[in-house]
């Protein structure tokens, strides 16, 4: 696996960098690959958060032009991209965005895969796709079009808007944006939050609030998961304490 993507761990939080600042992080199809990979061998039952950022100063270009050849077989791209966001959407745990400099085409859909995306004051995002003569690909176009406004979906994918740190937050585009200190620590910082809760409370919600985006959501499963959420060791020892505190 090559080091086009650092991977730390700490903390319960995993932490992924694309780490190609020579080539504004652009994603090649190997280095997809490899995320997709990562993501598998290092999220484990432990995790509290994932933290996916970009070395130098950029999250990243979007997909890699040195691997489209400007033909039909291009669509290759479109795969492992869409490999890529199916990863993230299939993680359990909570999975923010540390957006720094620029988040373009591909990487903006990866972004919107995450729960919460924070972005710094340097920040922009944007798809350029028709500037390239690109229909950017229809299973994107309608995840994108389920989570934003119709006029903020045309002003990204068809205008090819450059959306700055504030306009992304306004549109729901981003979900904070970070003074200081830096967005990766504020990132962090939020992740840490996560490690207070029961990590069995916060995969249920977060897996429940997925799949109301779905047209097979199941209250009875989800009822059957409250029931045994109740009964944790965990609700008990925290009702206890609680009650202790008479708070």
């Amino acid at each position: 696996m090559s080091q086009s993507i650092m991977i730390n761990k700490k903390e319960n939080i995993v932490s992924l960098v694309f780490n190609r600042a020579d080539k504004r992080n652009a994603l090649s199809i190997s280095m997809l690959s490899d995320f997709c990979a990562l993501l598998s061998e290092h999220v484990e039952d432990d995790t509290s958060a994932l933290v996916i950022s970009g070395a130098g100063g950029y999250f990243s270009a979007g997909a890699d032009l040195n691997d489209l050849k400007g033909d039909k077989s291009d669509i290759a791209m479109d795969d492992a991209i869409a490999a890529a966001v199916a990863a993230l959407e299939r993680s359990s745990v909570p999975v923010l965005a540390a957006i720094d400099g620029p988040c373009m085409g591909a990487a903006v859909d990866l972004c919107l895969s995450c729960d919460l995306r924070l972005a710094s004051k340097n920040s922009f995002l944007q798809v350029p796709a028709t500037k390239l003569g690109i229909l950017y690909n229809p299973a994107a176009v309608l995840r994108i079009s389920r989570r934003l406004r119709s006029d903020v979906a045309f002003r990204l994918l068809v205008l090819g808007e450059k959306f700055n740190a504030p306009c992304a937050l306004e549109c729901g585009l981003v979900s904070y944006v970070v003074t200081e200190p830096s967005v990766l620590d504020s990132a962090h910082d939020l992740a840490k939050t996560f490690s207070s809760n029961d990590l069995d409370a916060v995969k249920a919600t977060k897996g429940m609030l997925k799949h109301l985006e779905t047209e097979e959501f199941d209250l009875a499963y989800w009822n059957d998961a409250r029931d045994i959420l109740m009964s944790s060791p965990f609700r008990r020892k925290t009702l206890e304490y609680r009650k202790k505190r008479k708070w």
